[in-house]
């Protein structure tokens, strides 16, 4: 009978012994699955900020372009309107400064 208790002690020792090298792996294969985890988020953080400083890029250049031509577009009317009101002061300035003399003589 001792012989069968010696095989059973045997036995479960093996099966413990097992258990253990199971577990053990297992916590090994954890902390490297989270290690890959925590690399591919910071991976992924990466490329993140990277396309969304691209994209704020992108988007700032094309509103300082809009801005550029509709300052360019004002610049010419202003420059037009100017044009026009010279002109219009070339044609009536004598006109103008009969008006204002006769303001002054009359008083």
């Amino acid at each position: 009978m001792s012989e069968i208790m010696n095989d059973v002690i045997a036995r479960l020792s093996g099966i413990e012994d097992a258990s253990v090298a199971l577990v053990n792996q297992a916590e090994q294969e954890k902390l490297e699955l989270s290690k890959q985890i925590e690399e591919e988020k910071n991976h992924f953080q990466q490329a993140l900020q990277e396309e969304t400083k691209k994209g704020l890029e992108e988007y700032q250049k094309e509103v300082q372009g809009k801005i550029d031509q509709e300052l360019e577009a004002f610049s010419k009317k202003e420059e037009e309107e100017m044009k026009q009101i010279q002109e219009a002061f070339q044609i009536h300035k004598e006109d103008y400064a009969k008006e204002i003399f006769l303001k002054i003589v009359k008083g």
